[in-house]
C-alpha cells in the first residue's frame, strides 16, 4: 500500500474532477447503480469489507480516496495516525488521503479491508475505485454505493447484497453528486 499526497490523487484520478471543497469526486450515475444502508454488526462489516476490495475482479489496482473523517473523537483520528504511521505514511490525512492497493499484495488486500472496516465504523467517506475508471464504490452517511456500467456485474452486486441481507435504498440521496 502506497500513500498518495493529494496531487498524486488528482493525477491518478485524471480526468475525473474533485470538489475542492468537499473532495467529493465527479462520477457517473448509473441506472444501475446499487445504493444500500451498510450493516452495523462490526463482524457483518468485517466479512463485507473483504469482499468489497474483491467487488473489482480484474482492476489490478485500486484507490482508497477518504473524503471526509470526523473530527470529534480524537482516538480515531490517532488510531488512523497510528496504523498509518505503520505502514510508512508519516504525513497526515488531510496532505494524504488516498492509498494505492496493488491488489496482487495480499497484504495490501487486507489492509484495506481492515481501513474499510474503520471507515464504515467511524463513519467516514470514502471512495474505491480500480484503476479502469469505470467502477467505483461510494462509502459514506451508513450507506453503500457500488456502481458498475456492466449490467451483468450490476446483478452479481445485488447478490453480494442479498449475502448480507442489506436494505437496497431506491432514489438515494446521498450518492455521490456529478
Amino acid at each position: 500500500m502506497k500513500w498518495l499526497k493529494y496531487t498524486q490523487c488528482e493525477s491518478w484520478l485524471a480526468p475525473i474532477r474533485i470538489n475542492p471543497e468537499t473532495r467529493a469526486l465527479t462520477l457517473p450515475q448509473r441506472t444501475s447503480d446499487v445504493n444500500l444502508r451498510l450493516p452495523r454488526d462490526p463482524v457483518q462489516i468485517s466479512y463485507l469489507a473483504a469482499d468489497l476490495v474483491e467487488w473489482f475482479g480484474f482492476d489490478s489496482e485500486l484507490l482508497l480516496w477518504l473524503t471526509h473523517w470526523v473530527v470529534g473523537v480524537p482516538g480515531h483520528i490517532a488510531l488512523m495516525n497510528m496504523i498509518r504511521c505503520g505502514a510508512g505514511e508519516m504525513a497526515d490525512i488531510v496532505d494524504s488521503p488516498g492509498a494505492i492497493i496493488d491488489k496482487a499484495s495480499r497484504n495490501d488486500v487486507d489492509m484495506t479491508s481492515g481501513l474499510l472496516l474503520l471507515f464504515i465504523t467511524f463513519n467516514w467517506e470514502c471512495y474505491l475505485l480500480g484503476d479502469q475508471k469505470e467502477e467505483y464504490i461510494y462509502i459514506g452517511d451508513g450507506y453503500l454505493v457500488l456502481s458498475t456500467p456492466e449490467r451483468k456485474k450490476a446483478d452479481a452486486t445485488l447478490q453480494l447484497a442479498s449475502k448480507y441481507n442489506l436494505e437496497r435504498i431506491l432514489g438515494f440521496p446521498g450518492a455521490p453528486q456529478p
